[in-house]
């Protein structure tokens, strides 16, 4: 679903990162539901595709970066929501590895974990573009083709260090 991304900020520093086709309608809802007036949009993007997952992307992050309250609140900044938002954008577009240690799917709507350690991975724009366009060559997701070079270049470094000779007098076993 396209939807903007949004952050409100209540008058006590609270930070709301959500989503909404309409988010200053969505802030006069939030405002009503929480008898708050001084609740302030401050910042929303641009609509964007699988806002959805863009969110939930966006909450884990900024879970890392800041306190998670409870729902979509945190005590947090503006920037490091703004921030969060950026970071999410680019993992849903593939640029990024999702971060925050293990991954949960849904099976018949119920959670499942994987056991994948998740890391973040920066690409810097040109390369990126460049990698996008070699998994699409080779019809693979970006992340596993991302997730395979990344592998093969551990496994090459590996094999590429040499154990260290030993001293002299030392005797090999």
């Amino acid at each position: 679903m396209r939807a903007h991304l949004y952050v409100m900020q209540r008058p006590d520093g609270r930070i709301k990162l959500g989503r909404s086709i309409n988010p200053l309608r969505r802030r006069g809802q939030l405002a009503n539901q929480i008898r708050e007036d001084g609740l302030a949009l401050v910042y929303q993007t641009e609509r964007v595709e699988n806002a959805g997952e863009t969110e939930h992307l966006a909450h884990r992050t900024l879970a890392l970066i800041g306190k998670h309250i409870h729902d979509e609140w945190f005590e947090a900044t503006p920037e490091q929501a703004c921030e969060a938002i950026r970071i999410a954008k680019r993992q849903a577009n593939g640029l990024e590895l999702p971060l925050g240690g293990l991954l949960t799917r849904k099976c018949n709507g119920r959670p499942i974990e994987t056991r994948s350690k998740v890391v973040t991975l920066r690409i810097a724009d040109e390369l990126g573009e460049r990698v996008k366009a070699q998994a699409r060559a080779d019809r693979r997701k970006l992340s596993s083709f991302l997730a395979l070079i990344v592998e093969d270049g551990i496994k090459a470094m590996l094999e590429t260090e040499k154990p260290e000779k030993p001293g002299k007098g030392v005797r090999k076993p």
